[in-house]
């Protein structure tokens, strides 16, 4: 659902978990295959490197999104975010999901699967007398990398932005789901 007008190319918006986002497969930068810009008359950035950064700003908003909805419903405070698998080698994602949350970043382990697996066989064979002790022993082994928050007047603004088309984008969608629903 990730909205993000993103300025300097085209004011694209881009909608992360909409059925229409013409992500996957091999779409190789062509119009036709990403209907949600299209459709709503947008351009479709004309080079894969900034086609990139238009999804990954849009998953970092859409993060900060999430992240908010989570305080308002339990009124706890999130102090950090912590990204495994794959996400976590993109050091881009990481940072901009750390300017845009204004929340500090770990990211890794890469194979955190492959890790929890290991570690529940490890407590089931005796290697560990607990889930705390492995955890222990994974945390001193395996290097995480911290990206700390660096906002700017930019990003704010784009913030504000970004705050305003998912508002639009959330009305639209609560009247599709009433109008089916009729």
């Amino acid at each position: 659902m990730a909205l993000w007008w993103f300025r300097n190319y085209c004011g694209a918006r881009f909608t992360i978990s909409s059925r229409r986002t013409g992500i996957g497969g091999s779409a190789g930068g062509r119009a036709a295959e990403y209907p949600v810009l299209t459709e709503a008359g947008q351009c479709v950035p004309g080079d894969p490197p900034t086609l990139t950064k238009v999804i990954l700003d849009s998953l970092a908003f859409r993060y900060a999104s999430v992240l908010r909805s989570i305080q308002s419903l339990t009124g706890e405070r999130i102090h950090g975010v912590h990204i495994v698998g794959g996400g976590s080698k993109n050091d881009y994602l990481n940072q901009t999901t750390a300017n845009v949350t204004g929340l500090p970043v770990l990211s890794g382990p890469v194979e955190a699967t492959v890790t929890g697996n290991v570690l529940a066989q490890a407590i089931a064979c005796g290697r560990f007398s607990s889930l705390v002790e492995g955890r222990a022993h994974v945390a001193e082994n395996v290097r995480l990398k911290r990206f700390m928050p660096r906002p700017t007047r930019a990003l704010e603004e784009a913030s504000r932005r970004y705050a305003a088309i998912e508002s639009r984008w959330i009305e639209h969608e609560a009247s599709v789901v009433v109008h089916h629903a009729l």
